[in-house]
């Protein structure tokens, strides 16, 4: 009776955890062309084409890499998640940059059918610049 239930157990408990180890697995990948030199984490990027890969999980993780970044990928800090606001269709990924006199900041990601990314934050005042993302 005992062995019988423990396999039960078992069972109930890997197929209860399987849709999670899948949701998890999944990277999404954004592909954009930012048409002017920004910063983001104390570093300075050069115009060009980026890859954002969006890492799910426990501790959910963005990288940032393409020509500007030297060629090596940059993990960018999430300060907190965004709801999306949008209804009916879901718009398409894009990037927001704060924007202060000339500089810009890479401060939002968002992904397509997901909610967005605060990834930095201004307490000056500025504006905003989005980048739509090509699919």
């Amino acid at each position: 009776m005992i062995p019988r239930l423990l396999r039960t157990a078992a069972a109930l408990a890997f197929l209860s955890a399987a849709p999670l180890a899948l949701a998890q697995g999944t990277n999404l990948t954004i592909n954009a062309k930012v048409p002017f030199a920004f910063v983001i984490g104390g570093k300075s990027f050069a115009e060009g084409s980026y890859r954002i890969v969006h890492s799910p999980g426990g501790n959910p993780a963005l990288t940032l890499s393409g020509p500007g970044a030297g060629g090596s990928t940059v993990i960018l800090s999430v300060v907190t998640r965004l709801a999306r606001q949008h209804t009916g269709d879901a718009p398409t990924a894009s990037l927001v940059f704060d924007s202060a006199g000339s500089q810009r900041a890479l401060s939002e990601v968002w992904i397509k059918g997901r909610d967005g990314f605060l990834v930095s934050t201004r307490e000056t005042e500025h504006g905003h610049e989005v980048v739509e993302v090509k699919e």
